[in-house]
């Protein structure tokens, strides 16, 4: 089944980004604060709330969405069901603050969705206050705008500079795909560290290397990145464009996807994921399952006699694109010597 999570409700268009508002409440941002915990991405608590809360409603779960949505009602269910405007929010990415109360949490939901009439996934960032009830369960909260002081605090995060970082990052996404604007991730030329900014977008190189995946993987280490973990077909449309400006379709490249082989998992996953609530990258329906190779993942290769448990990327002429492929972890063992092995490290 294809991942569905997300939802739209009452909106604006905040200089190109949908902003999702829960429960409906617009407002002006005017708050400000010294201090701040980090922006966290994908808290394991926190996403699977906000994962089976978009599933809830994908699904018309009323029974569950009254369990997991605090106060709940008749008028809470109507706005939910009633504001929907799309059948899909994929990718999704929750990034949370914690909150002014213990137990709290600020959540900015990304996700992407197709818009009627137009075959782009497009982003969308939603607004989200989670709150641990008496019972000591984490709900989603339906009247945090009727607090005061909770509603001042959430509305402060939005000039925070990490989400003001995401915000604008989104945006850019978003100019990108509906008018070809060139996105500015952070403010990052291809060339530049983005290490201090939170872009969805981060920065990439490509190295040859005549050695394993593992190899790849410790090199990257070793460089201050990690070998790429593609979340987004954005992000995969912003690296092939690297790759064809830098000419790299006779490479085969290691990047970041491996199935744990020991656990007898036939599941790949990023380096980066937290397998407890990612989705695989193989599994039917995700973002990504088109962009694998016609019948991949194998799991072995039944010539060489070898079990495959990393990906790698190449560009396959028959097809004239770039696909994924699952390989043994020491290619060049069982390739011929004029194929040219490297990889992808990402740096955020």
């Amino acid at each position: 089944m294809r991942e569905r999570t997300g939802y739209r409700l009452n909106r604006h268009l905040m200089r190109g980004v949908w902003l999702a508002v829960f429960m409906g409440m617009l407002f002006a941002v005017s708050a400000n604060a010294d201090t701040y915990s980090p922006l966290q991405r994908n808290d394991p608590r926190v996403f699977r709330l906000i994962r089976q809360y978009y599933a809830a409603i994908y699904e018309h779960n009323s029974d569950l969405l009254s369990d997991i949505v605090s106060p709940w009602d008749s008028g809470v269910e109507a706005n939910i069901y009633d504001s929907q405007n799309t059948d899909e929010f994929l990718n999704l990415t929750v990034y949370s603050y914690d909150g002014p109360v213990r137990g709290s949490y600020v959540v900015y939901v990304y996700y992407e969705s197709t818009i009627s009439g137009r075959g782009d996934l497009l982003p969308t960032l939603a607004l989200m206050y989670l709150k641990t009830d008496l019972t000591g369960k984490l709900v989603v909260a339906s009247d945090w705008n009727s607090d005061e002081t909770i509603s001042e605090y959430v509305q402060s995060t939005l000039e925070w500079e990490d989400a003001a970082q995401l915000i604008a990052d989104v945006n850019a996404q978003y100019n990108y795909i509906m008018y070809g604007t060139a996105p500015q991730y952070g403010n990052q030329p291809d060339t530049q560290d983005n290490s201090e900014g939170f872009s969805l977008i981060h920065r990439y190189e490509v190295f040859l290397l005549n050695g394993s995946w593992d190899d790849a993987r410790e090199a990257c280490l070793r460089k201050g990145g990690y070998l790429a973990c593609i979340e987004s077909m954005d992000e995969y449309n912003y690296i092939l464009e690297q790759l064809e400006r830098e000419n790299c379709r006779s490479y085969r490249l290691y990047i970041g996807g491996f199935r744990d082989m020991n656990a007898g998992s036939y599941d790949y996953y990023w380096l980066t994921d937290d397998q407890s609530i990612a989705w695989p990258l193989n599994a039917e329906g995700s973002w990504c399952r088109d962009i694998w190779l016609e019948g991949e993942p194998t799991y072995k290769d039944d010539v060489v006699h070898a079990a495959e448990d990393v990906l790698e990327m190449f560009y396959y002429d028959d097809l004239g694109r770039w696909v994924w492929n699952d390989i043994p972890n020491d290619l060049p063992k069982y390739l011929n010597q004029g194929n040219a092995i490297g990889y992808i490290c990402e740096y955020e």
